[in-house]
């Protein structure tokens, strides 16, 4: 009986080690970002990105680049975790990742290839990983870029569905002062602690004060107010169709670009 169990405990050991493989073995160190494609208007378009901290350099697919300046190299071939890849040029490009911080251009020369049979358009070698200091965790299945972290992703992702929108401090800071008011336990103000606490004024301006708020004492009675107007209807057009997208509070163009 003693070896019995043993054998079940060791066959249920086991099997549940398997399924933790399973489930941390399809996430891999990914991120979506925009790169520039053409010199002068600077158009930009959305790539995914490997993080691979056992490739050496830095590499783009050719398809990117083609408009930009291309230098030409030696041949040569690199192993990374996506596959091998070939090369014979370098390129000197800039592009972001939104997914961290919307407002940080990054510049870096990288070797260009044709990526065949790599699911990647740009992987992110260990030259600069170390330049960013970017840490990849697989113990929390995260990525870190000094403050800001998003998680691993599974090596299907797609810009379509994985994409991630962080909130801009502006909205985080909004909702977390709208949480606030929510969870607040609304009492009736006292008014006589009130101005006494104002010490900052003389015992005049504190009795003034008072009157003042005394006047209108009824907005301090610890209720919110509803609204007592008339009912407002917006019509829409009947053809009218929804639109969502991502809110910038600062308008790109005045958004500054650091390196």
């Amino acid at each position: 009986m003693s070896l019995i169990r043993r054998s079940a405990t060791t066959i249920r050991t086991t099997t549940d080690n398997t399924a933790k493989r399973r489930k941390v073995d399809h996430l891999a160190p990914i991120v979506f970002g925009r790169v520039q494609t053409t010199l002068g208007n600077a158009k930009t378009t959305g790539i995914k990105i490997l993080l691979d901290t056992g490739s050496t350099q830095s590499h783009i697919k050719r398809d990117f680049v083609t408009n930009l300046r291309l230098r030409k190299e030696s041949a040569a071939i690199w192993n990374t975790a996506a596959g091998h890849i070939s090369t014979n040029e370098k390129c000197k490009l800039q592009f972001s990742l939104p997914e961290f911080y919307s407002t940080k251009t990054i510049e870096w020369e990288m070797h260009v290839g044709t990526l065949e049979n790599i699911q990647y358009d740009m992987i992110i070698g260990n030259d600069l990983l170390e330049s960013l200091k970017i840490d990849i965790k697989y113990s929390t299945a995260t990525i870190e870029w000094e403050n800001a972290e998003i998680p691993m992703r599974s090596r299907d992702a797609t810009i379509e569905d994985s994409y991630l929108i962080a909130d801009t401090p502006c909205l985080q800071e909004a909702a977390e002062r709208i949480k606030q008011i929510l969870d607040a336990k609304y009492e009736p103000a006292n008014l006589d602690e009130i101005t006494r606490s104002c010490t900052h004024l003389t015992q005049d301006k504190q009795r003034l004060l008072k009157t003042l708020l005394k006047k209108f004492e009824h907005l301090f009675d610890g209720s919110l107010g509803t609204w007592t107007g008339d009912d407002y209807d917006i019509e829409l057009k009947s053809d009218a169709i929804p639109y969502h997208a991502k809110a910038f509070p600062i308008p790109r163009i005045h958004e500054q670009i650091t390196t």
